[in-house]
Protein backbone atom coordinates (compact mmCIF):
# COMPACT_ATOMS: atom_id res chain seq x y z
CA UNK A 1 0.00 0.00 0.00
CA UNK A 2 1.09 3.39 -0.78
CA UNK A 3 0.42 6.76 1.29
CA UNK A 4 -2.33 7.39 -1.09
CA UNK A 5 -4.47 4.66 0.02
CA UNK A 6 -4.21 5.20 3.75
CA UNK A 7 -8.12 6.62 3.08
CA UNK A 8 -9.29 3.42 2.01
CA UNK A 9 -7.49 1.80 3.96
CA UNK A 10 -9.04 3.64 7.61
CA UNK A 11 -12.33 3.55 6.22
CA UNK A 12 -11.94 -0.25 6.03
CA UNK A 13 -10.58 -0.22 9.58
CA UNK A 14 -13.39 1.62 11.06
CA UNK A 15 -16.02 -0.23 8.88
CA UNK A 16 -14.53 -3.37 11.52
CA UNK A 17 -14.43 -1.59 14.18
CA UNK A 18 -18.22 -0.86 13.85
CA UNK A 19 -18.97 -4.13 13.22
CA UNK A 20 -17.33 -5.61 16.21
CA UNK A 21 -18.09 -2.74 18.37
CA UNK A 22 -14.61 -1.86 18.83
CA UNK A 23 -12.84 1.70 18.97
CA UNK A 24 -10.41 2.81 15.80
CA UNK A 25 -8.34 5.44 16.84
CA UNK A 26 -6.22 7.14 14.49
CA UNK A 27 -3.19 5.39 16.36
CA UNK A 28 -4.47 2.02 15.73
CA UNK A 29 -5.21 2.49 12.26
CA UNK A 30 -1.82 3.92 11.76
CA UNK A 31 -0.53 0.65 13.29
CA UNK A 32 -2.40 -1.39 11.04
CA UNK A 33 -1.83 0.42 7.77
CA UNK A 34 2.31 0.02 8.96
CA UNK A 35 1.63 -3.72 9.52
CA UNK A 36 0.22 -4.33 6.59
CA UNK A 37 1.86 -1.67 4.29
CA UNK A 38 3.58 -4.51 2.04
CA UNK A 39 0.20 -6.09 1.05
CA UNK A 40 -1.49 -4.23 -2.21
CA UNK A 41 -4.56 -2.30 -0.90
CA UNK A 42 -7.55 -4.31 -2.20
CA UNK A 43 -6.35 -7.95 -1.19
CA UNK A 44 -6.36 -5.95 2.16
CA UNK A 45 -9.83 -4.49 1.68
CA UNK A 46 -11.22 -8.40 0.55
CA UNK A 47 -9.39 -9.86 3.76
CA UNK A 48 -11.22 -7.01 5.62
CA UNK A 49 -14.31 -7.79 4.59
CA UNK A 50 -13.49 -11.62 4.58
CA UNK A 51 -12.97 -10.62 8.68
CA UNK A 52 -16.03 -9.03 9.02
CA UNK A 53 -18.02 -12.78 8.14
CA UNK A 54 -16.08 -14.59 9.24
CA UNK A 55 -14.17 -13.76 12.55
CA UNK A 56 -15.82 -13.48 16.12
CA UNK A 57 -13.37 -10.73 17.50
CA UNK A 58 -11.70 -7.36 16.15
CA UNK A 59 -8.86 -8.55 13.81
CA UNK A 60 -5.03 -8.15 14.78
CA UNK A 61 -2.75 -7.47 11.39
CA UNK A 62 -1.58 -10.55 11.59
CA UNK A 63 -5.39 -12.60 10.90
CA UNK A 64 -6.06 -9.94 8.01
CA UNK A 65 -2.47 -11.58 6.69
CA UNK A 66 -3.43 -14.42 6.62
CA UNK A 67 -6.58 -13.71 5.21
CA UNK A 68 -4.86 -12.30 2.66
CA UNK A 69 -2.13 -14.45 1.91
CA UNK A 70 -3.12 -17.60 3.66
CA UNK A 71 -1.30 -19.13 7.19
CA UNK A 72 2.42 -20.48 6.61
CA UNK A 73 0.99 -23.74 6.55
CA UNK A 74 -1.25 -22.70 3.55
CA UNK A 75 1.44 -21.48 1.91
CA UNK A 76 4.21 -23.95 2.23
CA UNK A 77 1.74 -26.14 0.68
CA UNK A 78 1.40 -23.96 -1.92
CA UNK A 79 4.77 -23.84 -2.32
CA UNK A 80 5.18 -27.69 -2.63
CA UNK A 81 2.25 -27.57 -5.48
CA UNK A 82 4.42 -24.98 -7.56
CA UNK A 83 7.77 -27.05 -6.95
CA UNK A 84 6.29 -29.98 -8.14
CA UNK A 85 4.86 -28.65 -11.00
CA UNK A 86 8.39 -26.35 -11.70
CA UNK A 87 10.04 -30.00 -11.56
CA UNK A 88 7.52 -31.62 -14.78
CA UNK A 89 7.47 -28.28 -16.44
CA UNK A 90 11.03 -27.13 -16.62
CA UNK A 91 12.88 -30.24 -16.50
CA UNK A 92 16.32 -31.03 -15.26
CA UNK A 93 18.05 -28.75 -18.33
CA UNK A 94 15.91 -26.06 -18.40
CA UNK A 95 15.88 -22.88 -15.75
CA UNK A 96 12.81 -21.82 -13.99
CA UNK A 97 11.48 -18.84 -13.24
CA UNK A 98 10.66 -18.58 -9.30
CA UNK A 99 7.48 -16.29 -8.68
CA UNK A 100 8.68 -16.93 -5.05
CA UNK A 101 12.31 -16.10 -3.26
CA UNK A 102 10.78 -18.33 -0.16
CA UNK A 103 10.20 -21.01 -2.48
CA UNK A 104 13.51 -20.27 -4.54
CA UNK A 105 15.53 -19.93 -1.27
CA UNK A 106 14.06 -23.43 0.10
CA UNK A 107 14.66 -25.21 -2.99
CA UNK A 108 18.33 -24.27 -3.28
CA UNK A 109 19.21 -24.53 0.44
CA UNK A 110 17.39 -28.25 0.65
CA UNK A 111 18.81 -29.35 -2.95
CA UNK A 112 21.67 -27.54 -3.50
CA UNK A 113 20.62 -26.47 -6.82
CA UNK A 114 18.13 -26.84 -9.60
CA UNK A 115 19.54 -29.79 -11.34
CA UNK A 116 20.55 -31.64 -8.04
CA UNK A 117 16.48 -31.37 -7.07
CA UNK A 118 15.72 -32.67 -9.99
CA UNK A 119 17.76 -35.53 -9.65
CA UNK A 120 16.78 -36.20 -6.21
CA UNK A 121 13.22 -35.57 -5.82
CA UNK A 122 11.25 -38.89 -6.47
CA UNK A 123 8.55 -39.10 -8.61
CA UNK A 124 5.64 -40.64 -5.98
CA UNK A 125 6.15 -42.97 -3.10
CA UNK A 126 6.70 -42.45 0.73
CA UNK A 127 10.20 -41.06 -0.49
CA UNK A 128 8.51 -37.92 -1.92
CA UNK A 129 5.77 -37.48 0.80
CA UNK A 130 9.20 -37.31 3.27
CA UNK A 131 10.81 -35.01 1.09
CA UNK A 132 7.22 -32.86 0.91
CA UNK A 133 7.07 -33.16 4.82
CA UNK A 134 10.61 -31.20 4.88
CA UNK A 135 10.49 -29.16 2.44
CA UNK A 136 7.09 -27.83 3.68
CA UNK A 137 8.83 -27.55 7.53
CA UNK A 138 12.12 -25.80 5.44
CA UNK A 139 9.23 -23.44 3.44
CA UNK A 140 7.14 -22.18 6.82
CA UNK A 141 10.54 -21.30 8.36
CA UNK A 142 11.75 -19.34 5.76
CA UNK A 143 8.39 -17.79 5.43
CA UNK A 144 8.38 -17.12 9.07
CA UNK A 145 11.48 -15.39 8.95
CA UNK A 146 10.83 -13.97 5.28
CA UNK A 147 7.62 -11.84 7.02
CA UNK A 148 9.99 -10.24 9.94
CA UNK A 149 12.60 -9.25 7.63
CA UNK A 150 9.57 -7.49 5.68
CA UNK A 151 8.20 -5.79 8.79
CA UNK A 152 11.52 -4.13 9.28
CA UNK A 153 11.54 -1.01 11.32
CA UNK A 154 9.80 2.09 10.35
CA UNK A 155 11.42 4.88 7.98
CA UNK A 156 12.86 8.79 9.63
CA UNK A 157 9.43 9.58 8.29
CA UNK A 158 7.45 6.80 9.11
CA UNK A 159 9.04 6.91 12.55
CA UNK A 160 7.78 10.65 12.99
CA UNK A 161 4.33 9.81 11.94
CA UNK A 162 4.01 7.42 14.27
CA UNK A 163 5.12 9.88 16.97
CA UNK A 164 2.90 13.04 15.97
CA UNK A 165 0.07 10.11 16.16
CA UNK A 166 1.23 9.38 19.31
CA UNK A 167 1.47 12.24 20.67
CA UNK A 168 -1.86 13.63 19.37
CA UNK A 169 -4.08 10.45 20.61
CA UNK A 170 -1.76 11.47 24.41
CA UNK A 171 -2.58 14.82 23.91
CA UNK A 172 -6.45 14.13 23.20
CA UNK A 173 -6.85 12.02 26.47
CA UNK A 174 -5.10 14.72 28.89
CA UNK A 175 -2.18 12.25 29.29
CA UNK A 176 1.19 13.56 30.04
CA UNK A 177 3.67 12.71 27.02
CA UNK A 178 6.54 11.08 27.85
CA UNK A 179 9.60 11.81 26.57
CA UNK A 180 9.22 10.97 23.05
CA UNK A 181 12.02 12.48 21.31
Amino acid sequence: MTDADRAAFAKGLFVLGETFKEPVSELRAEAYFDALRDLPLEPVLVGMRAANGSLRFFPRPVEIRELVEGNVADQADTAWAQLLTLVRRVGYTGKPEWADPVLERTAKELYGGWGALCARLPSEGPELLGQAKLFKATYAAYARRASVERLALPSRDDAKQILAHLKRDLDARSLPAPGLE
